[in-house]
Parts: C-alpha cells; sequence; structure tokens
C-alpha cells in the first residue's frame, strides 16, 4: 500500500523530491499505524485520522510544542490500548454482542 501510494504521489504531483524521504514523515507514518491498530488497514485508516485531527488541533492550540501532545497521546494509548484505537471499538463491538442478564433468577 505504501508503495502505491508512494508512486501515484510521484505521478500526481510530477516529481519525487527527497522531502517525501524525510525522517518526520516516515515517523509520521509509523506513528499513525502504531495509533490506529497494527493488525488491520481499517487501524491504520482510524490511526491516520486520529493522527491529522489531533495534530491540526494541537498545532492550532500551540505550534510549537504540538508533538508534544501527540507523543503523550501515543504513549496513553499504547499503554491503556495495545491493539491500537482500533482495539476500542473491536472491544464495543464484543461488549454490543454479550448476552444480557436479567436480574431474575429461574
Amino acid at each position: 500500500m505504501a508503495g502505491l501510494a508512494g508512486a501515484l504521489t510521484a505521478q500526481t504531483s510530477k516529481v519525487a523530491n527527497l522531502f517525501m524521504l524525510d525522517f518526520s514523515t516516515s515517523a509520521g507514518v509509523v506513528v499513525m499505524i502504531v495509533l490506529g491498530g497494527t493488525r488491520r488497514l481499517s487501524g491504520a485508516v482510524l490511526g491516520t485520522v486520529a493522527y491529522m485531527t489531533i495534530h491540526h488541533i494541537a498545532s492550532t492550540l500551540n505550534p510549537y510544542h504540538w508533538l508534544f501532545i501527540i507523543g503523550s497521546m501515543l504513549i496513553v494509548v499504547l499503554i491503556v490500548l495495545p491493539e491500537g484505537l482500533i482495539g476500542l471499538f473491536d472491544r464495543a463491538v464484543a461488549y454490543a454482542r454479550q448476552p444480557r442478564r436479567s436480574g431474575v433468577a429461574r
């Protein structure tokens, strides 16, 4: 997927500059994938949406220290949800599928 995205970017922009190979760009992609979840493509998409949303909000609030907010969020997600943000969705689905028990004994 990443190779296809890079090829399409080079085709649409008609140039492949060295900024595309910058460490911060590569690190951002890794953060997006780890944030969303590494086992499914939907986790990577969710991580990208979360990263870009938090990046926009945090850089608006504090343009000099927005990476601290992203890093803190990444650490919290890794400690609380080791499977990524998609794991939160999986937990919600599993909880919804559990049979409900009434308080009445039979």
